[in-house]
């Protein structure tokens, strides 16, 4: 069952974006912001822990993104039906708070009162091969034509889990499909 929900269209910038909870506590850095453990599976990758980068097929423009939280392991059944890309990681929430930002660092949104722990955190995707083709045009304003899903709860971090890569911009960041 869905505790919390939010909503929301959101601007990729340079084809990512970026969630993390902002916990100060000696956070390592590294030299390509997560963006490298992402294109091991073509779209969502852990920088740290507490930390992931999801890319985007629409480079520069808006994506619809939902973000869930529920009280249990979400059904599973038919989500292929509906989506193209689809990845478990184990996320750690050290505060409570998790921020959704911008590749720049400007901040889209903060999740809050999720409790300290390990969660699960299933990241699903679709329309990322139409979004990178409008992408050509960096003055795009439309509608956005790609979506983003992802849901929390909680669970164990037992490691990363590829359920589905369908379309050619995954496979175009895997190294998988030319250009």
């Amino acid at each position: 069952m869905i505790v919390s929900s939010w909503a929301e269209v959101i601007n990729s910038d340079w084809g990512m974006y970026f969630l993390a909870d902002e916990w100060q506590g000696g956070e390592s850095a590294d030299n390509d912001m997560g963006v490298g453990a992402a294109q091991v599976n073509g779209f969502f990758g852990m920088r740290t822990p507490w930390s992931c980068t999801a890319l985007t097929g629409t480079r520069y423009g808006p994506v619809r993104l939902t973000v869930e939280v529920h009280d249990e392991h979400p059904a599973a059944q038919g989500i292929g039906d509906h989506w193209s890309e689809i990845v478990e990681v184990g996320f750690r929430v050290r505060s409570g708070e998790i921020k959704i930002r911008q590749w720049g660092g400007e901040p889209i949104t903060t999740l809050e009162l999720l409790p300290v722990g390990w969660w699960r955190l299933r990241a699903h995707a679709r329309g990322r091969d139409e979004g990178h083709a409008r992408s050509r045009d960096p003055s795009c304003t439309e509608e956005p034509v790609e979506e983003h899903l992802i849901q929390f709860w909680l669970g164990p971090s037992i490691g990363d889990t590829v359920i589905l890569t369908q379309d050619r911009f995954g496979g175009y960041q895997r190294g998988d499909l030319s250009p």
